[in-house]
């Protein structure tokens, strides 16, 4: 038109794209950069919750373990104190017996907490090994025996399993049968009645 003068970009799109584009690529970066940042802030946050509940239930079970060894051990101290057991030399050793294994027990709680800092490393082993399951819950019978009669609990064993040989871990996997056993004892009515009963389904070992 008259008196207008019109200018003309050959390459208009090609200069607002080499504009543009730069610009866009580092937003998508920062982008991704903030997305990733977020994604590793809420894992490392889920982490400590996790490393948190392990150590609330670390020590919470720790309570438990070591309570029930210390009761039976004060059960088994008054029980030399009485002159019967005093003129019996076979209910002494029986006695200390029960004494020296939960001694046993609280010193393999110790050497538990002491290995405690590996939670933070998620590097918790089970020491596994051969057990003789009817061995060990012959021993947990005698441990428990005191227990029982100090709230006349009747304790039987129906120990029909032909294999009875696992791989385990002797301190997690005796503290499961014994918390077992004890709570059974603590949480029933009068009186109560325990079984513990092993049989053989397959290849498996019920308890």
């Amino acid at each position: 038109a008259p008196g207008y003068l019109q200018v003309y970009f050959p390459n208009k799109e090609k200069a607002l794209w080499s504009a543009v584009v730069p610009s866009l690529i580092m937003s998508i970066l920062f982008t991704g950069l903030v997305l990733v940042c977020f994604g590793f802030v809420m894992y490392v946050i889920q982490h400590q919750k996790q490393v948190s509940e392990m150590k609330t239930d670390f020590i919470n079970n720790m309570t438990h373990e070591f309570k029930t060894p210390i009761a039976t051990i004060e059960l088994a101290s008054d029980a030399l104190r009485n002159d019967k057991v005093i003129s019996n030399p076979e209910e002494i050793r029986n006695y200390t017996g029960i004494i020296k294994e939960e001694n046993r027990r609280m010193h393999k709680q110790v050497e538990r907490i002491l290995n405690a800092a590996q939670l933070e490393k998620d590097d918790v082993k089970l020491q596994l090994k051969e057990l003789n399951v009817h061995a060990m819950i012959e021993k947990l019978f005698d441990n428990t025996q005191l227990r029982a009669q100090e709230i006349n609990a009747t304790l039987t064993k129906e120990l029909t399993a032909s294999n009875f040989i696992i791989q385990a871990d002797e301190v997690h996997f005796s503290n499961i049968i014994f918390n077992l056993m004890d709570n059974a004892l603590k949480y029933s009515k009068e009186n109560p009645s325990v079984t513990v009963r092993t049989e053989n389904f397959g290849q498996s070992l019920h308890i």
